[in-house]
């Protein structure tokens, strides 16, 4: 599609996309968006609050095609769902999304992770949170989740997020780190095969890997 920025209103206009797959398109949409994400969007310091920020500053940002779009609350709003998925409700068209009880944003999901472990490890657990992948390459993520487990969590308790400084390594951490495991001798003797896994079921893994 095409982006025609033309006053009075954004209209998006059918582009020629003869002879491309859904899949390619797809594709293309997911690394502009992505490029977005990045570039523009950046998480707010404090809990957000839209009626705090109807003032922020737009900030251009530039289509393959040349045009240029203006993107003002909205970098703020859109990864603040990331902390407050209520917030969804408040787009338009999506006031009846359907939200599961009992949803939480990232530091509930920490601060729950951590309570489900034994007592005698949640402090070193807070003092060792490690923000990595695509979307913890956003401005203030790590300082604003350091801010907000540290509201949630118990009184006291010192909070310390951590994260790589070199943004590819951050980007594709786990993966580096899931590569480097595999790679491990002694990992290996804890793989299942399929045969294994057909013969005496999934209870196999406990055995394997205790």
């Amino acid at each position: 599609a095409i982006v025609s920025i033309s006053c009075p209103a954004l209209q998006v206009l059918p582009a020629d996309t003869s002879g491309m797959s859904l899949s390619f398109l797809a594709h293309q949409v997911e690394l502009i968006v992505g490029d977005v994400k990045e570039l523009v969007s950046r998480v707010s310091d404090v809990h957000f609050v839209e009626a705090d920020n109807m003032t922020v500053p737009a900030i251009t940002y530039e289509l393959p095609d040349g045009n240029e779009i203006q993107v003002g609350m909205d970098r703020f709003k859109v990864p603040e769902l990331l902390f407050q998925p209520q917030l969804v409700r408040s787009f338009p068209g999506m006031s009846d999304y359907p939200l599961p009880d009992g949803l939480k944003g990232l530091a509930g999901l920490v601060v729950d992770s951590v309570n489900r472990c034994d007592t005698d490890v949640r402090k070193d657990l807070y003092q060792h949170v490690v923000l990595v992948g695509g979307t913890s390459l956003l401005t203030q993520m790590r300082e604003r989740l350091e801010l907000d487990i540290s509201a949630a969590a118990p009184g006291g308790t010192k909070v310390k997020v951590t994260a790589p400084v070199n943004p590819t390594e951050r980007r594709h951490a786990v993966w580096i780190g899931g590569s480097i495991l595999a790679s491990l001798g002694s990992f290996q003797q804890m793989w299942m095969s399929k045969q294994e896994y057909e013969e005496h079921g999934p209870g196999l893994i406990h055995r394997k890997a205790p």
